[in-house]
């Protein structure tokens, strides 16, 4: 079977699977952006998806739900202004966890930014003539 085929045959027979999983979990309108993001992400790595699909797709449904929690709670922090304790007590988690999760966020913005700047720097190089 073409990649095309498989996916489009996973799609049909299991797309309501996994929106219903989300609904189970998330509000119902995120549910289907994390629907959407399962099987994009199966599209992606179809060549890692076993037969039969169902259990890879809702363990990657519970990847994307956890990292969209994650997201919110950081968001508590760097939009809404809430200290470390109160973001974790609105994120159902310790302070030390949060605490965590935040530096390790700070940490990839930093890794991020700093590639930026390089990337910047080297389209910025003027030519050396030989």
């Amino acid at each position: 079977m073409e990649p095309r085929e498989r996916f489009e045959a996973i799609f049909a027979a299991h797309y309501r699977d996994v929106h219903r999983y989300a609904l189970r979990r998330i509000d119902p309108a995120v549910a289907e952006e994390i629907a959407n993001e399962v099987l994009l992400i199966c599209w992606r790595r179809l060549e890692q998806v076993p037969d039969p699909p169902l259990p890879w797709l809702y363990a990657t449904a519970g990847n994307v739900l956890a990292n969209h929690r994650r997201a919110a709670a950081l968001r508590l922090v760097a939009w809404e202004g809430l200290t470390l304790t109160s973001a974790a007590r609105a994120a159902g988690v310790s302070r030390p966890a949060f605490a965590m999760r935040v530096h390790r966020a700070r940490r990839r913005l930093a890794a991020h930014l700093r590639e930026l700047d390089a990337a910047i720097e080297l389209d910025h190089m003027e030519p050396v003539d030989a």
